[in-house]
């Protein structure tokens, strides 16, 4: 990724599960801080006010879905239910890392953050 200066787009929780079930397995593998939740909660998103405020995800109920906690890392959406943060962006030194807590991504949006 560093030598094409490349974009990672990580969704939900890559490397969650390993040997054990680590939302820290998913942090080494995308750079982003992320925890589990306090509670289970929609996964119903609205990104920020400068990527239009669009609203993504699913009204249901689902249980582990991560927040992203890296203070270095840029919000770009959070959840409509509770406001953690769903979507966020990091440079990674040459390369960016962006990682989604929620597999459905509003077409319009992705085109923004690959643009």
């Amino acid at each position: 990724l560093e030598a094409w200066r490349a974009t990672a787009l990580w969704l939900v929780a890559p490397g969650f599960v390993q040997d054990d079930v680590a939302f820290e397995n998913a942090e080494r593998i995308t750079g982003i801080a992320i925890r589990k939740p306090d509670r289970d909660h929609r996964t119903w998103v609205r990104s920020t006010a400068r990527l239009g405020k669009l609203e993504f995800g699913s009204a249901t109920v689902q249980a582990h879905t991560p927040i992203v906690v890296d203070t270095d890392a840029e919000d770009l959406a959070h959840y409509v239910d509770d406001g953690h943060v769903a979507l966020a962006r990091r440079k990674m030194g040459a390369w960016t890392s962006i990682y989604s807590a929620v597999p459905i991504l509003h077409p319009e949006l992705l085109g923004l953050l690959l643009a």
